[in-house]
């Protein structure tokens, strides 16, 4: 599994590859954004409800996902890009998958669809994420999968278990906790309440690791070198 930085902050010289968050930018901002620090290999991460910008742009925006894709690959190795599932009121599911069918013709790169938790969102319940594994490729985001299994981290390793096989192309990697009723990222992979070890030693096969965690480059390859020692017991 190659490990990915999120972000362009302090990046590290370890990572594999850096996850570039597109989201709400303009083709020009993103090739700005990697000429500051040029990295061999990247994956984008689309829109979601951030800086004004929303996944049920898709509509509008699919055409400059391919811009960036075709620009940044005159300069790196794009490894493929995420996107985040429109509402389901406003989308129906194969109009949405029709479209990232266009972006992986044109752009002739792998697109990842991420599982979600919202329910008003597509491949939010588990029931969902299994049956769409059978006909499109996705990025899994392991915490929002835990939140989907209603935070019950048996369920949540009996459905990793099931994932066993699946096209996954990328694993959204972090922990998370509870508090006060709120679900929070924790800042390290032994942060939270999720069984972790357990989930990646089941998911060992997916291709692509991005490290979502905040911090600098010390964080990302501390994280980084726990993740490799996990994945090296699996």
């Amino acid at each position: 599994m190659l490990v990915g930085q999120m972000g362009y902050q302090a990046r590290s010289c370890w990572a594999d590859y850096v996850q570039l968050d597109v989201c709400g930018k303009s083709v020009t901002d993103v090739c700005q954004q990697w000429e500051v620090h040029p990295c061999e290999r990247v994956i984008l991460h689309g829109d979601w409800t951030k800086r004004g910008a929303s996944e049920n742009d898709i509509g509008k925006r699919w055409r400059e996902y391919v811009e960036m894709i075709l620009a940044l690959k005159a300069k790196t190795h794009v490894l493929g890009i995420t996107i985040h599932p429109p509402s389901r009121r406003q989308w129906p599911l194969s109009s949405f998958l029709e479209i990232c069918g266009w972006i992986e013709r044109e752009a002739c790169v792998p697109v990842f669809v991420e599982n979600r938790s919202d329910s008003s969102r597509w491949f939010s319940s588990v029931e969902e994420i299994l049956k769409g594994l059978e006909f499109v490729r996705m990025t899994i985001d392991l915490p929002q999968l835990w939140i989907s299994c209603r935070y019950d981290n048996s369920l949540f390793l009996s459905v990793c278990e099931r994932l066993q096989r699946a096209p996954i192309g990328e694993l959204h990697v972090a922990n998370a906790k509870r508090i006060n009723g709120r679900t929070y990222v924790g800042r390290k992979l032994n942060d939270g309440e999720i069984w972790l070890e357990e989930a990646l030693q089941r998911l060992s096969h997916v291709p692509l690791g991005t490290l979502e965690i905040l911090g600098g480059a010390a964080t990302f390859e501390s994280e980084q070198r726990q993740l490799q020692s996990i994945l090296g017991g699996a």
